[in-house]
């Protein structure tokens, strides 16, 4: 007797995506950690002026800088962990969210209690960023290419760090 495959048997595996489309995944990755490094060193570089507006002291400025990365180091376990539930983009897709949501709060804030929440809502929505886009950039760059984008991301991250400053002036 012959084997016969039965249709629920088939697996479908998706199309393989057009080079473009693989390229826009992997910019807007990196764009997204670039971005993320910015905002991490533009507060602790106006410390000087929010502990003036605020009227807060260092220790407070000091909290303020800290408690995001704080947050972010946290939440980045609970995020590593929440993969064996959830995909990969969907935290990630998750994280943007509160990321933003963070970063709104913290234009709209106008006391010291305001900021500090939002800073911390900000690292736990950055968290996902510094986890998992790594090895979402490792999956969809083509092999030939893989070390050149990892590259690209890294360098990305030390040219979000040195605009921040830049930005904060």
């Amino acid at each position: 007797m012959a084997d016969t495959v039965n249709d629920d048997e088939i697996v479908k595996r998706p199309k393989p995506q057009p080079e473009w489309v693989r390229n826009c995944f992997m910019s807007l990755l990196v764009t997204i950690m670039g971005v993320t490094y910015l905002d991490n060193t533009i507060i602790p570089n106006l410390l000087t002026q929010i502990k003036d507006d605020l009227h807060i002291n260092n220790f407070k400025g000091g909290l303020l800088a800290s408690l995001n990365l704080a947050s972010s180091l946290i939440a980045g376990l609970f995020f590593a962990y929440s993969t064996r539930k959830f995909h990969r983009w969907t935290l990630l897709l998750f994280g943007m969210c509160i990321w933003t949501g963070g970063i709104v709060l913290c234009y709209f804030s106008h006391n010291y209690a305001t900021l500090v929440v939002a800073r911390i809502v900000s690292g736990l929505g950055q968290a996902p960023t510094s986890v998992l886009e790594p090895p979402l950039l490792n999956d969809v760059a083509p092999f030939a290419r893989k070390a050149i984008w990892i590259g690209i991301n890294n360098i990305t991250q030390s040219i979000g760090s040195a605009i921040g400053p830049l930005y904060a002036s």
